[in-house]
């Protein structure tokens, strides 16, 4: 089976651009979660620190799921 996208371009050179380069931010996010969960395992003590990072996985989470996406897809 092959899926084809087509664009109609320049017109929608945005959203050919979009989607050739989907694959990039996907590794963008998922080594921005990689690297939040480092932080939180090897980070500082201070327990303010810890919250934020746990604040910013779970918001990453939460707009991902808003989204219909989810890391796990990409592995």
């Amino acid at each position: 089976m092959k899926g084809i996208l087509k664009f109609d371009l320049p017109e929608e050179r945005c959203d050919f651009t979009i989607a050739s380069r989907a694959m990039d931010w996907a590794l963008a996010v998922w080594n921005l979660d990689i690297a939040l969960g480092h932080k939180l395992k090897h980070g500082e003590d201070h327990p303010d620190f810890l919250q934020g990072i746990q604040w910013a996985r779970d918001i990453l989470a939460d707009i991902m799921h808003d989204h219909g996406i989810a890391l796990q897809d990409i592995e």
